[in-house]
């Protein structure tokens, strides 16, 4: 899940912005990574009760565009993601009906979704526990659609493609949940 910045995307759906530009982006790579919420920490966050179990920092394909997501988990939700960029949290659940047929501007459960962003994803720092086997160096190429305040994210490797639907979370309620 690559992250986004809702403001950015407002203004570039409504044709007041070019879309994404790496080349403007100011995040440079942090010598020392500290995850913003701690591993292990519980809290309540739209409605349910998660943990945090594992965080990941993940870059763009220039090593200069940075992001972070943390798994949450759930005895009754399962998994989720919280993806933060500059700031801004979004709040990510897989689905397996990830759109059949993609282009640049799409139809899906009643929404329309365009194009935000297409490159690589690649992991910078693990911390905690995963599903699956993650490992610094890890790549997928990435592609975020977007029909704010809601945005569809698809990650594909060698072996699968996975597709998560977000929704932007107020960051106050992030830091009320597990700060």
């Amino acid at each position: 899940m690559s992250p986004f910045n809702f403001q950015k995307i407002k203004d570039w759906v409504a044709g007041k912005d070019d879309g994404p530009d790496p080349k403007n982006y100011k995040n440079d790579k942090p010598e020392k990574v500290e995850p913003d919420l701690p591993i292990g920490k519980k809290g309540t966050l739209l409605g349910d009760s998660w943990e945090i179990m594992g965080f990941l920092q993940k870059c763009d394909s220039t090593d200069t565009y940075f992001w972070d997501e943390y798994l949450l988990t759930s005895h009754t939700k399962g998994y989720r993601w919280l993806v933060q960029n500059q700031g801004h949290w979004n709040f990510y659940e897989m689905v397996k009906d990830g759109p059949k047929n993609l282009s640049d501007k799409f139809e899906w459960r009643g929404r329309t979704f365009e194009v935000y962003v297409r490159d690589t994803a690649k992991v910078t720092h693990v911390e905690g526990k995963f599903y699956w086997d993650v490992k610094v160096g890890d790549t997928a190429v990435a592609e975020d659609y977007v029909s704010p305040p809601y945005i569809l994210s698809m990650e594909r490797d060698d072996s699968e493609t996975i597709w998560s639907f977000g929704e932007h979370v107020d960051p106050k309620k992030v830091k009320e949940a597990f700060l």
